[in-house]
């Protein structure tokens, strides 16, 4: 019913109640025969292939980001505990105005933080978070989603919705088939 909703408020709104929580509740169930519902359930379906196709996504980014994101948090931790182990022994360079010589433990502190920031900064270089393009032929058409996962779901909700209203002819308002 959210979905119904969000692509014809007007006619599946009163279906729907949100609660104080903001979690919404069913009111009641349109009929089989709504023409409105009808025509949501191809639009349903191809949202469905587009979830399909995303979850492949983050399969190939995650099998391909596993192993060097295990790898990066397992140096991180090492070279925090050895800092932090050997933070007396360690030769530390000047480092932001502060100098070589590292005396009380807030200076130490404030060090061993940094150098945990750099590394961290530097590792997390290598990780984006923008997937890969995904390219949809729907319709004799070809989209192509680019961006963040919020960035390309958002897209391809302006691509369904579009299609919507080509199947309305252009007017969410106007009843189905008039």
């Amino acid at each position: 019913m959210l979905f119904a909703r969000e692509f014809s408020p007007e006619a599946f709104s009163e279906y729907l109640s949100v609660g104080q929580d903001g979690k919404p509740t069913v009111l009641r169930l349109p009929p089989e025969n709504d023409p409105v519902f009808q025509q949501l359930a191809p639009i349903r379906q191809r949202h469905g292939l587009y979830l399909d196709a995303l979850q492949a996504q983050f399969e190939v980014f995650h099998a391909r980001i596993a192993a060097p994101y295990f790898h990066m948090r397992k140096n991180l931790m090492e070279a925090q505990r050895y800092l932090t182990e050997n933070i007396d022994q360690v030769n530390l360079p000047p480092l932001l105005g502060l100098p070589g010589t590292v005396v009380n433990d807030d200076r130490r502190e404030q060090v061993l933080v940094q150098m945990m920031n750099d590394a961290n900064h530097q590792n997390s270089r290598n990780f984006s978070m923008d997937l890969q393009p995904l390219v949809i032929d729907l319709n004799n058409r070809v989209y192509t989603l680019h961006g963040t996962v919020t960035e390309q779901y958002d897209a391809w909700k302006a691509i369904l919705k579009d299609i919507y209203l080509e199947d309305r002819g252009g007017d969410a308002s106007v009843p189905y088939g008039e």
